[in-house]
């Protein structure tokens, strides 16, 4: 997945929780320190995602780079 589409995913999960807590009403009685703060948690959240994400694709491209250096087994002989 591209970079911009996950900006667009991004922007998209944010709003529509915005718009479900303003539904709701909740929006109305959070101040500005806890608005942010829960930008703030989506954020930290998103980065340790991203890091296992990132921490993964590196353990599968080691996995096949190792899968490639090895040498192919030895064939059989048939005797007939």
């Amino acid at each position: 997945m591209g970079v911009g589409r996950r900006l667009l995913d991004l922007a998209r999960a944010n709003l529509n929780a915005l718009m479900e807590r303003a539904a709701t009403g909740e929006l109305d009685q959070a101040s500005d320190e806890q608005l942010q703060a829960e930008l703030q948690r989506r954020a930290s959240e998103r980065s340790a995602q991203e890091l296992e994400r990132q921490r993964r694709l590196a353990v599968e491209a080691a996995a096949k780079s190792r899968g490639q250096k090895r040498p192919p087994a030895p064939r059989a002989r048939v005797r007939g």
